[in-house]
C-alpha cells in the first residue's frame, strides 16, 4: 500500500532510516551530510554521488521503513489526463508524477517522499486525498515526459479556426488568417494568396507582442505546425497550423528578414523591424532546417521600452547600495553572472543606464546589440563580418573610454583584455556564464588568467536569476507547513506565503512578468587572499558568508516573504547552487 501524505510528517529523517536499515553508518552519514551542504544537494543525491549507496538501496529502505509500496513505472501505462492533475512545473521541479485517481484518492509517485517542499506543494495544489508510492527518479522523469507530451493532435483543416491555448485553460478558439486553398509551390502561394500569408504571419507576431512574449517558435511536426511563445521565461503553445502552410510562412519570414528564400539546407540568421500594436519591435530571426522542415525562432525586442537604472530596480536595499558604490568607481571589473536566460544583459544595461552621462565616454562591444542607448557608442561584434570581440576591444581602448561594456567574456583573450583595461583606469562591465557569483573567480582561473590579476582587478560580482512575479490582481495567501519553515532555516514563527491563482490579467497563469533575485560578492581582503591561493568556489562562498554575503536562495526567500513570488519559483531557480 502507499502512504497517505498526511502521515509523512511523522516519519524519521532519511539518514535515520538508512542507519536503522543498516545501510549506512554514522561516519558515512556525516560525510554525506557534509557533501550535501557543500554542493547544496539533498542527502540522497549526495549519497549516490559519493557512491555510498545506490538509488535501489534507498528506495528499498524507504519502502520497508515507511511501509510505502514501490512501483516499476516502466511497466505502467499512465493516463495523461490523470498525470496532468499535477501542474507540469511542479512535476518537473520535484520529480513527481500522478499515476492513479480512484475513490477520491490521488496516487503520486515520488523518489523522495521526505522532501517537505514537494509534499507541501502537493497539499496546496491538489484537492484530493494524496497517496505516495515510491519509484526511481529516472523512471519518474520518463513518465513526466510521456504525460506532458501526449497531446491530442488537432486535425486543423483549411478554413477552420486554429486552436489557442494561450491561457493554459479552455480558452476556446481564435480566428487565424490562413489561405483558402493549398498551392503546389511557395511562389504560387505567395502570388495567389500572399495577403492571407501576410496576415497569418502578422497575426503570429502581433499576438506574441500583445502577450508580452520574448520569443516565437514556429516548429514543424509530422502532421502540422506548432506555434509557441515564450512568456515570462516559459514556452506556451498558442496555435496549431496545417503543415501545408509551413513553406509559405517560412518564405514570408525570410522575405521580411531579407534572407535567401531558396536556401533550405543551411541555417540563416537576420533581423527586421516591425510595428506591432503600437510597439516598435526589433525582430531577430533564426531559421534552421529540421527533419520535418525549417523551424523559425523570432526574438522580439521592444525598441520603445525604457531601460531602468540600477537605482530604480526593486532590489534588496543593501545589495543595491553596494552595487551603486561599486559601479561609481573609476576603474575595475564588474561581472554579472548566471546561466542563459537569467537576465544578465538586462542588468548590464541597467548599470550603463545608471552611469550614462554626457561627460563620460561609454563604449560597448556586444553580440548582438540588444538595445540602442542614447549617448552610448555601441559596436556590434560580427565574426562573419570580421569584427571579433577581441579586435573590437583593442580598437575601443584607443578611443579614450571611461566605461566599457563587454557583452560577454567567452575566452581567455577577451578576459585578459578586459582585465588589463580594468587595471589601467577603465571601469569594465561584462557578463560571464557561471552558476553563481563565487564560480566567476574559478571560471577566470580556468580560462588561464593569473590569480593576482583577478584579485587586483575585480570590483564585484553579481550572481542572478529571474523568477516569475505573482500577479498582484489574483495572488492568494497560504500558511506553509512548519516542516517547510524548518527546512528553509527560517526563524520559528507564523509566515504568510503567496501562490498563483489565475485571472484575466495574467491569462490564467497566476504570474505577470518576472523579477530578478541577486547575490553580490564583494572582493574583500580575505576573498582576494583566497583568489591568490586558487581556492575553489565552495571555500570562497564559505568565507563570503562569514562576511555578510547573502546567497541567491536567501535573497529569493525575501521575495517569497514579501509576496512577490512563490516558494516553488525560488527553489527551482536556485536548485543548482
Amino acid at each position: 500500500m502507499g502512504l497517505l501524505i498526511n502521515n509523512l510528517s511523522k516519519t524519521k529523517k532519511l539518514g535515520e532510516i538508512l542507519i536503522d536499515s543498516k545501510l549506512l553508518n554514522p561516519t558515512q552519514l556525516e560525510t554525506a551530510l557534509t557533501e550535501a551542504k557543500k554542493r547544496n544537494l539533498r542527502l540522497g543525491a549526495a549519497l549516490t554521488n559519493l557512491g555510498i549507496l545506490t538509488e535501489d538501496n534507498m528506495i528499498d529502505a524507504l519502502s520497508s521503513q515507511l511501509n510505502i509500496k514501490k512501483l516499476d513505472l516502466s511497466k505502467i501505462i499512465i493516463d495523461p489526463s490523470v498525470g496532468k492533475i499535477i501542474p507540469e512545473g511542479l512535476s518537473r521541479q520535484f520529480k513527481m508524477v500522478g499515476i492513479n485517481l480512484s475513490d477520491g484518492i490521488f496516487t503520486v509517485a515520488l523518489s523522495d517522499p521526505l522532501n517537505v517542499f514537494a509534499t507541501d506543494a502537493l497539499r496546496r495544489h491538489i484537492h484530493y486525498n494524496i497517496e505516495i508510492v515510491l519509484a526511481k527518479e529516472h523512471e519518474i522523469i520518463k513518465a513526466i515526459d510521456f504525460v506532458y507530451t501526449a497531446k491530442d493532435i488537432s486535425k486543423a483543416s483549411l478554413g477552420q479556426n486554429i486552436t489557442t491555448n494561450a491561457s493554459g485553460a479552455a480558452a476556446g478558439q481564435r480566428q487565424a488568417y490562413i489561405p483558402q486553398a493549398a498551392s503546389t509551390t511557395v511562389k504560387e502561394v505567395l502570388e495567389s494568396e500572399d495577403i492571407n500569408i501576410i496576415k497569418l504571419v502578422d497575426n503570429i507576431i502581433f499576438s506574441a507582442s500583445k502577450n508580452r512574449a520574448s520569443d516565437i517558435h514556429i516548429e514543424p511536426l509530422t502532421n502540422e505546425i506548432i506555434v509557441r511563445e515564450r512568456v515570462d521565461g516559459e514556452l506556451v503553445e498558442v496555435n496549431r497550423i496545417p503543415l501545408q502552410f509551413l513553406n509559405p510562412v517560412i518564405a514570408r519570414i525570410k522575405i521580411m528578414a531579407n534572407m535567401d528564400i531558396a536556401e533550405k539546407r543551411n541555417p540563416q540568421d537576420s533581423r527586421f523591424e516591425i510595428n506591432a500594436g503600437g510597439k516598435n519591435l526589433d525582430v531577430r530571426v533564426s531559421i534552421v532546417p529540421m527533419i520535418n522542415g525549417e523551424k523559425a525562432v523570432l526574438r522580439l525586442l521592444d525598441k520603445s521600452s525604457k531601460i531602468s537604472k540600477i537605482s530604480d530596480l526593486p532590489l534588496e536595499k543593501n545589495i543595491k547600495d553596494n552595487i551603486l558604490k561599486i559601479i561609481y568607481k573609476k576603474y575595475g571589473l564588474f561581472l554579472i553572472t548566471g546561466p542563459t536566460g537569467s537576465g544578465k544583459t538586462t542588468t548590464a544595461y541597467s548599470v550603463i543606464a545608471e552611469l550614462n552621462s554626457l561627460n563620460k565616454n561609454i563604449i560597448t562591444v556586444e553580440d548582438p546589440v540588444e538595445y540602442k542607448i542614447r549617448y552610448v557608442n555601441q559596436i556590434e561584434a560580427n565574426l562573419r563580418g570580421g569584427v571579433s570581440f577581441t579586435g573590437a576591444l583593442r580598437a575601443v581602448l584607443r578611443q579614450d573610454p571611461d566605461i566599457i561594456l563587454v557583452g560577454e567574456i567567452r575566452d581567455e583573450e577577451t578576459a585578459r583584455i578586459s582585465i588589463q583595461a580594468a587595471l589601467t583606469g577603465h571601469f569594465v562591465v561584462s557578463t560571464l556564464h557561471t552558476q553563481d557569483a563565487s564560480n566567476a573567480i574559478s571560471r577566470l582561473l580556468d580560462m588561464g588568467i593569473e590569480p593576482f590579476l583577478i584579485s587586483s582587478s575585480l570590483a564585484g560580482v553579481v550572481g542572478q536569476r529571474l523568477v516569475k512575479k505573482l500577479c498582484d490582481k489574483c495572488k492568494k495567501p497560504y500558511t506553509p507547513e512548519p516542516e517547510v519553515i524548518k527546512e528553509l532555516g527560517l526563524p520559528t514563527g507564523a509566515y504568510t506565503f503567496y501562490e498563483e491563482a489565475g485571472c484575466d490579467l495574467c491569462r490564467g497563469t497566476g504570474f505577470y512578468g518576472r523579477i530578478s533575485i541577486l547575490e553580490l560578492l564583494m572582493p574583500t581582503r580575505n576573498i582576494q587572499k583566497l583568489t591568490i591561493e586558487r581556492a575553489d568556489s565552495a571555500q570562497i562562498r564559505s568565507e563570503a558568508a562569514k562576511e555578510g554575503f547573502i546567497p541567491l536562495r536567501t535573497a529569493g526567500l525575501e521575495r517569497v516573504i514579501d509576496g512577490s513570488t512563490t516558494l516553488e519559483e525560488v527553489l527551482q531557480a536556485t536548485q543548482d547552487i
